[in-house]
């Protein structure tokens, strides 16, 4: 393990007092990305998931845009923030960054060359300074970059105090993934090293202060593979799906959030492709609120999705947890990519595509800390767009 002090220096006197958690205000509303006749245009969906139930007949806030590009990454997300009470206060794909009204505040956040969309985004606040919101945006080749938005600037429609800082050059290419620090205020941002198993976790303290720490665990990415980083809600498990390396598989890795090492003391693997089973690779994960449960999408001719327990003491329990909870048969299902997010309502959710619907929809996971089939499937309990049947999306955000 090694450690390296950065600073984030922000642009304006801070005055700091205690913060609570609930105080720093979340993700509640999730943004999705539907890409018709790829690449434009783009309709970004906004839901305010912090009721109970959600319903049919949920208002669905549609912002289309012809000229706005996105990642190339399959697993591209946007950086969104709400605050406290699940109000939306901006989004931003890295380049441009929209207030609540979807107002384009700053459309040239990252420096030129880099001024792109970035594929991962996350917006992480300033411990102990509430309306400071980082945006971290993490481009190609590599490059990790930040911005620093004021919530409370432009009269409350927020403003750039600082864009395009470069934060670091690790060849950072594998996502980001974003959970507190065991004391409740700060946060790790943890990414990992292209073609290695060293990840990089940063830890973003008051005053703008970053500690670094580097470890190894689990396999090497041996080739141009790709995947992304996950948290457990109770930040003990790191998600990394290695697809392509040549062996597609997910590792279940263990994070300790009071040191921001990520070890493989006691790792879980959810296979790889089996052409026996049809099992498929698992492009996509999301675990229950308990943290109890991984879901896993495995994309193949029949497109199914598992649920395994991660309370089994050893890998061969573990597998043997494993359960499908749904199965598509062909030819429904193809327009599935298996997207899936876990939201502020503690529900699961998997927004989907098909032409014989012709409709763009919303599957979920009603009771995800339940076992097997109780954890309630429900096919599109509400529809996003009748009117469209095909669409790319982009990831949930952190």
């Amino acid at each position: 393990m090694k450690t390296k002090l950065f600073i984030l220096i922000p642009l304006i006197i801070l005055s700091f007092s205690s913060q609570t958690k609930a105080q720093y205000g979340h993700a509640d509303n999730v943004v999705l990305q539907a890409t018709v006749n790829s690449p434009k245009p783009v309709r970004y969906y906004f839901f305010s998931l912090d009721s109970s139930n959600i319903s049919k007949d949920t208002t669905i806030k549609d912002y289309h845009s012809s000229s706005v590009n996105y990642g190339s990454n399959d697993n591209f997300r946007m950086a969104v923030f709400s605050d406290q009470n699940g109000n939306l206060k901006f989004y931003s794909n890295g380049q441009i960054i929209w207030n609540s009204q979807h107002q384009p505040v700053d459309s040239n956040l990252l420096p030129p060359p880099s001024n792109q969309v970035a594929d991962w985004n996350v917006a992480v606040p300033m411990p102990e300074s509430p309306n400071l919101i980082y945006i971290f945006s993490l481009i190609s080749p590599g490059l990790l970059y930040y911005s620093l938005i004021d919530l409370n600037g432009n009269n409350g429609q927020i403003s750039v105090v600082q864009s395009g800082q470069q934060f670091a050059t690790y060849d950072l290419k594998h996502g980001l993934a974003l959970t507190k620090h065991t004391n409740g205020r700060d946060y790790w941002l943890v990414s990992k090293k292209y073609l290695t198993n060293e990840y990089v976790s940063f830890r973003i303290k008051p005053s703008g202060n970053v500690d670094t720490v580097f470890s190894q665990a689990g396999l090497v990415q041996n080739n141009h593979s790709y995947g992304y980083l996950k948290f457990s809600p109770d930040g003990k498990w790191l998600g990394d799906n290695i697809l392509g390396n040549p062996i597609d598989t997910l590792q279940l890795l263990n994070f300790d959030a009071k040191t921001g090492i990520v070890s493989d003391s006691n790792i879980r693997y959810v296979p790889c492709h089996n052409p026996s089973d049809d099992m498929g690779k698992p492009e996509s994960y999301a675990f229950s609120p308990n943290s109890r449960f991984v879901y896993v999408y495995k994309n193949g001719y029949n497109n199914r999705f598992y649920q395994y327990d991660l309370t089994t003491h050893d890998q061969q329990s573990f597998f043997n947890s494993r359960i499908i909870i749904k199965k598509y048969n062909q030819p429904y299902g193809n327009m599935n990519r298996g997207v899936m997010g876990l939201t502020a309502n503690g529900k699961i959710y998997n927004p989907s595509s098909e032409y014989y619907l012709n409709a763009i929809y919303m599957n979920s996971i009603e009771n995800p800390d339940s076992v097997g089939l109780a954890c309630n499937w429900q096919d599109y309990p509400y529809i996003i767009n009748s009117t469209l049947y095909y669409a790319e999306y982009m990831e949930f955000p952190l």
